[in-house]
C-alpha cells in the first residue's frame, strides 16, 4: 500500500487528506506527490474522509464584499433616504459595522466583486483564495495580502464569479464560503468565514432615457419590489401586470402630498404625477420602457364646494373600437 494526498479538494475542506491506495492489478503509480487515480475516485475519497480531518484557524477573514464599483456589472441603486448611491456609501456587505444591502444584476450575469480581508500584520503573504457556496461560487486566484497595522484591513482585491447568476427574474439569497491555501498551490484548504448576500436579478438591461428622466440607476426599494413581484416573468406584459397586481404590497397610498418618486418613498405615497413616474421607473428596473401619458382635464370648483372634472376625451379607445363604448352623456351641473 502507498499513501497519497488528494489534489486540491473543494471547499470547505480544511486539511490535507491522506488516504491509502491499494494497487488494483499492480502497483499504484504515484508521481510528484499526486496519484493517477481518476478525479471521481479522488473526489469521493476526499469527501468521505474530510469529517475526520483536523481543522486549522484561518490567518484572516473576509471583512467586506462590494458589488457596485467602477467597472463592475452591478446595476446602480440609490437609497431614497440619503439620496446616495448604495455602492458609494461602502460595500454592500460588511462584517463590522454590520451592513447588508441589496445588490442587483441583469439575469445570467457572471459578476465581479471587490473583497477586503481582515488580519494582523503577521498574516501578510501570498495565498490562493476562492469561495464555494450557494447561488454562485468565486474563482480561486492567487493574491498577495498586507494588513494595515491600525485597521487590520487589506487593500481591496477583485474576484470573479466562477458561475453565473440565475437566468430569471427574482430575489436570491447567496452564501459564499471563503477558503484559502498557503502556499498558494498547497492541497491544504482552510475555511476562512462565510458571507451572506441579497441579490436581485432583472429581466433585461436598462436603457437610459434622460429626456424622460430614466437614468442608469433606480431606487433600491423599487428594484427589490419589482424583482420579487415579477419573479419568473419573461415578457413585458407579464412584468407590467405583476407590478400593477402587487402595488398594494408596497404600502404606498394615493392622496399623500408627494409629487416625485423620492418624495413618495419618503412620505409613504403620492399624488397622480408621482404615481405615473413611479410606475415608469418600476418597469425601468426590469428593462421595460413605458411611455409617460396623462390626461389633462378641465376642472373647476362648484359653489357646493365640489370639484368638477370634464372633457376627458379618448380618441382611440383601449378596446379597439371606432366609437365610444357608451353613448355620450351631458355633464349635469
Amino acid at each position: 500500500m502507498s499513501s497519497v494526498a488528494c489534489r486540491r479538494p473543494e471547499p470547505p475542506y480544511n486539511a490535507p487528506i491522506i488516504v491509502p491506495v491499494r494497487a488494483l492489478g499492480g502497483a499504484s503509480s504515484v508521481h510528484g506527490g499526486h496519484s493517477r487515480l481518476s478525479r471521481a475516485l479522488c473526489g469521493f475519497i476526499c469527501m468521505s474522509t474530510v469529517a475526520s480531518a483536523p481543522t486549522q484557524q484561518a490567518p484572516f477573514t473576509v471583512h467586506s464584499v462590494h458589488f457596485d464599483f467602477a467597472d463592475g456589472q452591478a446595476i446602480r441603486l440609490r437609497d431614497h433616504l440619503t439620496d446616495h448611491f448604495v455602492g458609494d456609501d461602502g460595500p454592500e456587505f460588511m462584517v463590522s459595522p454590520a451592513r447588508d444591502e441589496l445588490a442587483a444584476f441583469v439575469r445570467n450575469t457572471r459578476p465581479s466583486l471587490l473583497v477586503i480581508f481582515r488580519g494582523n500584520q503577521t498574516a501578510g503573504g501570498t495565498y490562493s483564495v476562492g469561495a464555494g457556496g450557494s447561488l454562485f461560487q468565486v474563482e480561486e486566484r492567487e493574491v498577495t495580502l498586507a494588513f494595515d497595522p491600525v485597521t487590520g484591513l487589506s487593500a481591496p482585491v477583485m474576484f470573479r464569479a466562477k458561475t453565473r447568476l440565475p437566468n430569471r427574474v427574482g430575489i436570491h439569497q447567496a452564501r459564499l464560503d471563503w477558503y484559502l491555501r498557503r502556499p498558494a498551490h498547497s492541497a491544504l484548504c482552510i475555511l476562512a468565514n462565510s458571507t451572506a448576500h441579497r441579490l436581485g436579478t432583472t429581466w433585461r438591461p436598462m436603457v437610459p432615457r434622460p429626456a424622460v428622466r430614466l437614468e442608469d440607476w433606480v431606487y433600491s426599494a423599487l428594484m427589490e419590489w419589482t424583482c420579487a413581484w415579477a419573479a419568473e416573468g419573461d415578457d413585458e406584459k407579464d412584468i407590467c401586470d405583476a407590478i400593477i397586481a402587487n402595488l398594494a404590497r408596497s404600502g404606498l397610498r394615493y392622496g399623500v402630498k408627494a409629487y416625485d418618486i423620492r418624495q413618495m418613498l419618503r412620505r409613504g405615497g403620492g399624488m397622480c404625477s408621482g404615481w405615473y413616474q413611479l410606475f415608469q421607473q418600476m418597469a425601468h428596473c426590469q428593462g421595460v420602457f413605458v411611455h409617460r401619458r396623462c390626461f389633462i382635464v378641465h376642472w373647476r370648483t362648484l359653489p357646493s364646494n365640489e370639484t368638477l372634472w370634464c372633457a376627458l376625451v379618448i380618441r382611440s379607445g383601449g378596446l379597439g373600437q371606432p366609437h365610444p363604448t357608451h353613448p355620450p352623456q351631458p355633464v349635469s351641473r
